[in-house]
Order: structure tokens, then C-alpha cells, then sequence
């Protein structure tokens, strides 16, 4: 347990790294004191809202110095209760590290940050005719999603948040940044992996854009963009 002086001073610290991104309000602290899980709820004693990976780790590096425990934060959708503060502490909410860093349309990947959301992704991904596969049943972050390997409704066909992750850039406890990145022997696998359904799934795909022009034209346009699948995405930025 940290005494008050050594709150005061991590608080000095982590509003110089923050400035106005910090909060110690009880109305925000008891927000972040829980997700939807049943596990009873912990207030942190303050909570930090990064931009950044930098500030990331200038954040893990101040509250280390303290010896203050760290919590990231995304949606707190999640029902598994690691997003309580169980022993006080930081919240690190990720929501405001939210850019689609780069969509790839050809690979069918792409690079978001971890607060981005499902449905985010969802609405940036409608102009190139794909979709990201996955919904848990909330709009929860990607980042959320990737750290309690998220599943759903989906699954079955396309896989969990496990097989959706190429790559992670994950800030650790003494502030390195590691990169996590599949090899590119793992990604022609993988791809190869795709073709082979692709190739198993082919007659059913003709009959289905036969059935679908019959039918109506606007049909038959949905029908192709639901196939192409947003398969992959890299997480990036804490």
C-alpha cells in the first residue's frame, strides 16, 4: 500500500507524463473499478488515458517506481473480472488509442491500436468490402479482445481472436517494447490454409452467387462482400 506521499508523487508524475489525461474523480475511478463479470468491484486510486505507446511505458515506468500495480482498461465489456483493480492502483484506459493505423484490403490485414473498437473496425472496413468476423456480443476493444482471446457467434467458421492476431506490440513490465510478429513461413501456412477452404468451399460459392443473381442484384452484391472476411489483424500501440 503506497502512503499518501508516494501517491502525491506518482499522481505529480503521471500528470506531467498525462497532463489533462488523468483522473482521480470517484465517478471515472468507479467506472474502471469493474467490467460485466460478477467479481466484486475495486477502485483504483487514479486512472491514466494514454495516446501512445510512449506514454505507455513512461506510465508503467513511474507506477513501477512506486511499486504500484497497473490495469489496463478497454471497453470493460469482459466477464472474466481482470480489469478489477483488486489491489488499487492505475487504470490504464486504452479507448483514446483508437486509429486504424493501416488496412491492407489485398493481404486481408491490417494494423489498429489496442482501444480500437469492433464496431469501429467494422464501419472503416465497409468501403473495401470486408468485414471482421468476430463479435463477442459487445463493442469491445480489439485490444480487449486479442487479451481474453475473444470469442463468438462465428467462431465455428472463422475462429477465435486467437487466429485473427498476427502480430502484438506489447509494452512490458520494465518498460521494453516487445513485437511480437508472425513468421512469414507461419503466414504462407496460413494463407495456404485459406486457399485450401476457399477450394473446398467452391462449388457451394457457385451456387450460392447463381441462386443470389436469380434472385436479385443486390442480393448477389451482399452475398460477395459477406465472403470476403477480414481475417487478420495486428494489434499495436501498448
Amino acid at each position: 500500500m503506497m502512503s499518501a506521499t508516494g501517491f502525491d508523487a506518482l499522481i505529480a508524475e503521471l500528470r506531467a507524463i498525462t497532463g489533462a489525461n488523468l483522473s482521480i474523480a470517484d465517478a471515472v475511478r468507479d467506472h474502471h473499478s469493474r467490467g460485466e463479470s460478477h467479481h466484486p468491484a475495486a477502485m483504483p486510486h487514479a486512472v491514466v488515458f494514454p495516446e501512445s505507446t510512449e506514454a505507455v511505458q513512461a506510465i508503467v515506468r513511474a507506477c513501477a517506481s512506486h511499486r504500484c500495480p497497473v490495469v489496463p482498461f478497454g471497453a470493460g465489456s469482459s466477464l472474466e473480472g481482470h480489469v478489477n483493480p483488486i489491489h488499487g492502483g492505475v487504470s490504464v484506459d486504452m479507448t483514446r488509442m483508437n486509429r486504424v493505423v493501416r488496412v491492407s484490403a489485398d493481404d486481408l490485414d491490417a494494423t489498429v491500436e489496442a482501444g480500437v473498437t469492433r464496431k469501429q473496425f467494422e464501419r472503416h472496413l465497409r468501403s473495401t468490402g470486408l468485414i471482421f468476423h468476430l463479435d463477442p456480443g459487445a463493442d469491445a476493444t480489439l485490444g480487449g479482445m486479442a487479451a481474453t482471446r475473444a470469442s463468438g457467434t462465428t467462431a465455428v467458421r472463422y475462429g477465435t481472436m486467437r487466429d485473427a492476431v498476427l502480430g502484438l506490440k506489447v509494452v512490458l513490465a520494465d518498460v521494453a517494447v516487445a513485437q511480437a510478429v508472425e513468421l512469414e513461413e507461419q503466414r504462407r501456412e496460413h494463407r495456404i490454409r485459406q486457399l485450401r477452404e476457399a477450394v473446398d468451399r467452391l462449388d457451394q460459392h457457385f451456387v450460392q452467387e447463381l441462386d443470389a443473381r436469380d434472385r436479385d442484384p443486390e442480393l448477389d452484391r451482399r452475398d460477395h462482400r459477406a465472403d470476403g472476411a477480414f481475417d487478420v489483424v495486428e494489434i499495436t500501440g501498448g
